[in-house]
């Protein structure tokens, strides 16, 4: 499953207890916004957080470019709490017209 849109580099990934700390740079504010909704979406990973996401300047000179550098925060959700949301989404009423 591709989660990263395109303009987002990650440089690191770690998991801390059922959350996964996530640090990166993006070409445009809109581009994490894009990846948060993403990760929002996806049956393993819940309540995405943002930590910092800021304007930072990467390299020097001509090369200089300005980036969002960010960290943000999202739970993972086990096996047994996929299938319990499934089992309560299955329970549902379903309303007829």
């Amino acid at each position: 499953v591709r989660l990263a849109p395109e303009g987002l580099y990650l440089v690191s990934i770690k998991q801390e207890g059922q959350r996964i700390a996530i640090k990166g740079y993006a070409q445009s504010h809109a581009v994490v916004g894009i990846f948060v909704n993403e990760l929002s979406s996806s049956k393993w990973m819940h309540r995405p957080e943002i930590i910092q996401n800021k304007a930072v300047g990467l390299g020097q000179g001509r090369d200089a470019k300005r980036v969002i550098e960010f960290d943000l925060s999202v739970g993972i959700r086990r096996p047994r709490e996929l299938e319990a949301a499934s089992a309560s989404a299955a329970e549902l009423p379903v309303k007829k017209k």
